[in-house]
């Protein structure tokens, strides 16, 4: 396995302006920061100073290469649409051979305006429907603040965190259309997600291990080793408290990025399985890269419809970063799983 470094902070600005994109930067604390860019209406870090402590982009030569070509695979955490079924492939049954990203979306035409608590990312765009539908006129809104974090008190681990409410608004008289946020991690770590009852992940493609679709005590916890390519989906009523976190950990260093969704019903979740357009209700998913378009894994969460013409998805981030035990310490992660994680 060929494991990428993260562009440093200094490096990915210099580029992203070198090719005329505007960045704002957002102070969480502690020494954390987000970068925001109009290139594709990214958000890359958190950064601990100039280190991005699990985010994946490509390496320099490659990140510059794809702003300079329109390409939307610059890693960090972007915004696209749901139901994957109606913009992304044309034929279920061959889903990665028909698969499309309409650059009407993404890299898009995005605005970035600083705000005094936070900053908002914005788009509109006229989306072409894989589908056989007809296009669709859509407006998303990005709105980023910092998240107050309890026990951020500058002795032991580092800890921030973000808040996010994005919204994609619609036509009344359309399908139903809905933020889907995906954030891409490097490999050699562990995800997780909170389980309820005896619901199982389901295969999308690939060969997932078996951890990623029968849930222990109470969540699926992943790895994202050397070797594997999958995608595994997860629905609403399958999900506990909607939690869904990536950890690594060294010798002496561990780093976990936990992200908490506001859950709604599982009706209002429009994505469907490929192959299973009338079941809808997916709202979270796993992806893990062997290198068709990069070495990397993705966390994935769905929005829900919130109105009409309206879809939403409301999200906490935090982040945790320090010496191995005192991470284990914090709660989030038990000293027994960090134990299970590849060391990085």
């Amino acid at each position: 396995m060929v494991v990428t470094m993260p562009l440093a902070r200094t490096e990915l600005i210099g580029c992203l302006e070198d090719h005329g994109f505007h960045v704002v930067l957002l102070d969480l604390g502690q020494g954390l920061t987000l970068v925001a860019t109009t290139a594709g209406g990214r958000i890359f870090g958190p950064y601990l100073d100039d280190l991005d402590i699990l985010g994946w982009t490509p390496a320099l030569t490659e990140f510059d290469a794809a702003l300079g070509s329109g390409q939307w695979n610059i890693g960090g955490e972007r915004i696209w649409l749901a139901p994957e079924r109606m913009f992304n492939f044309t034929d279920p049954q061959a889903m990665l051979e028909t698969y499309r990203v309409d650059p009407a979306l993404d890299p898009g035409t995005w605005q970035l305006q600083a705000e005094a608590d936070g900053m908002v990312l914005s788009a509109r765009m006229i989306v072409n429907r894989t589908d056989g539908g007809a296009d669709m006129d859509l407006m998303i809104s990005r709105r980023v603040v910092p998240l107050a974090v309890s026990g951020a008190s500058g002795i032991g681990p580092i800890r921030g965190g973000y808040r996010q409410s994005i919204t994609v608004e619609g036509d009344p008289e359309g399908p139903p259309v809905v933020p889907w946020l995906i954030r891409q991690v490097p490999l050699g770590g562990q995800a997780r997600l909170s389980a309820k009852g005896s619901g199982a992940g389901q295969c999308v493609f690939g060969d997932p291990p078996p951890e990623a679709l029968s849930p222990m005590d109470g969540q699926w916890c992943v790895p994202f080793g050397p070797r594997g390519f999958f995608k595994t989906t997860y629905a609403r009523q399958s999900l506990g408290h909607g939690g869904l976190s990536y950890a690594m950990a060294g010798s002496s260093m561990a780093s976990v990025l936990e992200f908490r969704p506001s859950l709604a019903a599982p009706r209002d979740y429009p994505e469907t399985l490929p192959r299973d357009p009338g079941g809808p209700g997916q709202a979270a998913a796993l992806f893990r890269d062997d290198g068709r378009f990069g070495t990397y894994g993705e966390l994935e969460m769905y929005g829900h419809r919130s109105g009409p013409a309206e879809g939403r998805l409301a999200v906490d981030a935090q982040v945790l970063h320090g010496e191995t035990a005192a991470v284990c310490g914090m709660g989030t992660v038990q000293a027994s799983d960090i134990s299970s994680i590849p060391i990085s």
